[in-house]
């Protein structure tokens, strides 16, 4: 089934070097944590910047494992 104008699409890298995209359907699960209480203090830009660091290294370990130890 081909995907939508629109539709969130997840892109894997397999260790052959293909990639793959599969369609994301939403999910209530995925949004839980976005709001935060009124209470909780912002965070600073530093913070984001090495929360997103972070998040891109844990998401992309995998793949960049594979492709190490292919080479091999």
């Amino acid at each position: 089934m081909a995907a939508r104008a629109g539709a969130n699409l997840d892109f894997q890298i397999q260790p052959d070097n293909t990639i793959t995209a599969r369609h994301v359907r939403p999910d209530a699960r995925r949004i839980r944590g976005l709001l935060k209480s009124p209470h909780a203090a912002p965070l600073t830009v530093e913070q984001m910047d090495k929360a997103v660091s972070k998040q891109l290294r844990n998401k992309h370990a995998a793949s960049h494992a594979g492709r190490k130890s292919a080479g091999r």
